[in-house]
């Protein structure tokens, strides 16, 4: 439920303001952009997780939650 989809380029650029104290976690499909995204949150002192290898290396059924 917490999930957003930010593009990696707004990210880059300074353009989103993320919660500081709370770890964040990226993912993408294949990882390359989603660890271009931690690394330059990281480099802004943000706790950043990245999902190597990304949804195409997840091996699990995924499914959309509606709450």
């Amino acid at each position: 439920p917490m999930a957003m989809n930010v593009p990696v380029r707004e990210i880059q650029n300074g353009k989103v303001n993320f919660p500081r104290g709370r770890t964040l976690i990226f993912y993408c499909d294949s990882g390359a952009n989603s660890l271009k995204a931690a690394r330059v949150l990281a480099g802004y002192g943000y706790k950043t997780i990245n999902a190597v290898g990304g949804i195409q290396q997840y091996d699990k059924e995924l499914t959309v939650s509606r709450q």
